[in-house]
């Protein structure tokens, strides 16, 4: 009806149109120049009060006494009677790929891959970093969204000097401040340096090399095992020999765990494998390298020990023939705790470390003033298997010992099995990794 059409038109509009135009609208709505004239309905009413009686209210109030318009009406019926919460802004974390430098103590890790359930080096560190705001904190188990990579997976118990990873982090310094405070005394981050999008410390690490310190009477005789061993030139000689003989291209399946002869995984390539000069240490001094005043002294103490160039051993005191004895008593009862097995169970330097095991128990107190002799074997290579140093350094060590032929480093090479004796984690190192350079940018964070 008219009064519908009308009611929509506010009052503060003016409609200027002509008759004609007006006409031709209402026809088109249908509405008869009766409905003009016709007045609208009445509004409903309740039943006259009584006298003495209030007026009952009208049950729907007019559009005109609350001003409001059909639109605010739409508007009203949309929203919901409560109003949701607002969804809680998380602050962005602006990261970017950057390679980090370590610097660790593996003893008491369970090495250095994330494991879950087990004390790992990265484990911390990732908790860490998260910690320290350096990327979300649900993100510290997910290595993908992280995009983390090392240049060496380090073994259990096996220490790393410079070691690096590619993650994808806030790159401020004050991150790695906070971090190092989080980090436990055992792990610390060097540095930080901003990198490309596609850089992997592990595809762009082209060597590793590692260092393995032990002391020198490790390659002594059963009968000359002890704390004041100076090794002499053609044992080092010998030593150096040995180990040049791992340089170049090999197949090392029988210096780690789960590889077989055929498998093209099994060939590693050796750079270099080195044994650096000898020198002492103690507990109260620093490292003092063996210079030609010391070599002099060395000999000396050589002299003492032999007699003539004939090499004829002195007779030895009644203490020092006792101390032997008693040596050898405690190299028995020492078990088989420190010895160095091959992988089939049987004793290889049984005698060697009972030796070892049993002197340093009763007599480091009388030798603790002493200086001990070491030696650091020095290996470079494009990539290592797991057990692979540990192996080869202990092969040496056995073959020096006579434990072994010369001719079964030449066999482990081929495609039978061979037993080889490892030696300890304690000693390995990561020394230095090197990088492509053109892949890491000039600044320093």
């Amino acid at each position: 009806m008219w009064w519908k059409l009308t009611r929509r038109i506010r009052p503060c509009e003016k409609l200027t149109v002509s008759s004609s135009a007006l006409q031709k609208l209402l026809r088109a709505c249908g509405i008869m120049a009766e409905d003009l004239a016709s007045p609208p309905p009445a509004k409903r009413r309740c039943a006259e009060p009584e006298a003495g009686e209030e007026e009952p209210q009208t049950l729907v109030a007019s559009r005109d006494e609350h001003n409001i318009d059909d639109d605010d009406d739409d508007d009203d019926a949309s929203k919901p009677l409560i109003e949701p919460p607002e969804p809680v802004k998380f602050q962005r974390i602006k990261r970017k790929k950057c390679a980090l430098l370590l610097s660790y103590n593996g003893q008491g890790y369970l090495g250095m891959q994330l494991n879950p359930g087990t004390k790992t080096i990265e484990r911390d560190l990732l908790e860490a970093l998260a910690k320290a705001e350096a990327f979300p904190d649900e993100m510290k188990l997910d290595l993908g969204k992280l995009q983390f990579q090392r240049c060496s997976r380090t073994d259990k118990g096996v220490s790393a000097a410079r070691q690096v990873v590619s993650i994808k982090i806030r790159p401020e310094k004050r991150v790695i401040e906070l971090a190092n405070q989080y980090l436990p005394p055992q792990i610390r981050i060097m540095g930080l340096r901003r990198a490309t999008k596609t850089f992997n410390s592990k595809t762009a690490c082209s060597s590793r090399t590692y260092e393995y310190l032990l002391p020198t009477y490790a390659f002594a005789p059963y009968a000359w095992t002890t704390l004041d061993y100076r090794i002499d030139d053609s044992t080092r000689e010998k030593v150096g020999r040995l180990l040049k003989m791992y340089e170049k291209s090999h197949n090392y399946h029988n210096f780690t765990s789960g590889k077989k002869y055929e498998e093209d995984s099994a060939m590693r390539h050796i750079i270099s494998f080195t044994c650096d000069a000898p020198f002492l240490a103690s507990r109260s001094s620093q490292p003092q390298i063996l210079n030609s005043t010391t070599q002099e002294k060395r000999e000396e103490e050589r002299e003492g020990e032999r007699e003539g160039e004939n090499g004829k051993e002195l007779q030895t005191s009644a203490k020092t023939k006792t101390e032997s004895s008693e040596v050898e008593n405690d190299a028995a009862k020492c078990g088989d705790e420190q010895n160095v097995k091959m992988e089939d169970g049987n004793a290889v330097e049984k005698s060697d470390s009972g030796a070892d095991c049993g002197h340093m128990g009763k007599e480091e107190s009388k030798q603790s003033a002493k200086k001990v002799e070491f030696m650091t074997l020095k290996v470079k290579g494009q990539s290592f298997m797991i057990h692979q140093i540990r192996k080869m350094v202990g092969l040496v060590i056995a073959i020096v010992r006579g434990f072994a032929p010369e001719t079964t480093l030449i066999e482990a090479f081929q495609k039978g099995k061979v037993d080889i004796p490892r030696a300890p984690a304690l000693g390995l190192l990561l020394e230095n990794v090197s990088l492509s350079y053109q892949l890491v940018h000039n600044i320093l964070v």
